[in-house]
């Protein structure tokens, strides 16, 4: 303005021009500068609630870990098997919910255009312990389904054992008449075809434990082990019961006979005697 004043009109209009022209690319730069600040605000408030949100699923994942147990770790017992599963099972569950944190962070970086290595490495940490997690449990479910099938097989083939028991020993009474005998001689026979039943089970049994034994630790596997040295054991037992039976009854049906034959030869030498009187 100063130099306006002192110059001639032709000038004059270029220096206001000029001027003009400077105005307008300051009053854009200024606008740039102030959408650039915008952007530089909006940028960094959205790494701050990412930073946040990602500070959420980073200290569940350190509270949760310890709860997890390793690769290694056995576990003898059906119902400590079973405790363990629902918990991961839970885990699971509450994984969920910081899932969508994980999404939602990831969805929104990828929305703005922001990448950083923390957060992708640990979104990645993250899927990829999800992913152990499933492994796990799936692994845990199949130890709970074998070791199940076991336990449900030595309760029924047991079932079985006592339910033959009760039945060898109902006919097992040798007093009474012959043909009170001879009935139940006839049961206990009928008893006895049915013991490949108890066989085809009991080695069942033994099969499913193969499944379950690799799953324990040698403490689990001598117990195992031990229930189907007791469980053969019976089996012999029972086996000599049913022989020892119905060795007992047909000693007695052949003392029947027996008594049966010397008193018809008595009958025969009485009458003898009588025909001669």
């Amino acid at each position: 303005e100063k130099v306006i004043l002192n110059t001639e009109s032709g000038g004059v209009a270029k220096i206001e021009e000029d001027a003009e022209n400077l105005k307008q690319d300051f009053d854009s730069l200024m606008n740039d500068v102030t959408e650039i600040r915008q952007q530089l605000t909006n940028r960094n408030n959205l790494l701050e609630e990412m930073t946040k949100q990602y500070k959420i699923l980073k200290e569940w994942l350190a509270e949760v870990n310890p709860q997890i147990p390793s690769d290694d770790k056995v576990f003898n017992d059906l119902s400590d098997k079973k405790v363990i599963l629902e918990k991961l099972r839970v885990i699971q569950r509450e994984a969920v919910n910081y899932d969508e944190i994980g999404n939602k962070i990831k969805s929104k970086l990828e929305q703005e255009n922001v990448g950083t290595q923390e957060f992708d490495s640990g979104l990645k940490e993250f899927n990829d312990w999800q992913q152990s997690l499933s492994k796990k449990i799936e692994n845990i479910e199949n130890q709970v389904s074998a070791h199940e099938k076991y336990k449900q097989s030595i309760i029924d083939t047991y079932q079985w054992f006592r339910a033959t028991t009760n039945n060898i020993n109902e006919f097992s009474d040798p007093h009474g008449e012959k043909e009170m005998t001879l009935h139940k001689l006839e049961k206990l026979k009928l008893c006895e075809q049915s013991l490949p039943e108890g066989k085809i089970m009991m080695n069942n049994t033994i099969e499913l434990s193969t499944n379950v034994l690799p799953t324990c630790d040698s403490e689990g596997q001598d117990k195992i082990k031990e229930e189907l040295k007791e469980m053969e054991n019976d089996w012999i037992q029972l086996e000599n019961l049913q022989k020892n039976t119905i060795d007992t009854l047909e000693d007695c049906i052949s003392s029947w006979n027996d008594f049966a034959n010397k008193s018809s030869e008595i009958d025969k030498v009485l009458k003898q005697f009588k025909d001669r009187l």
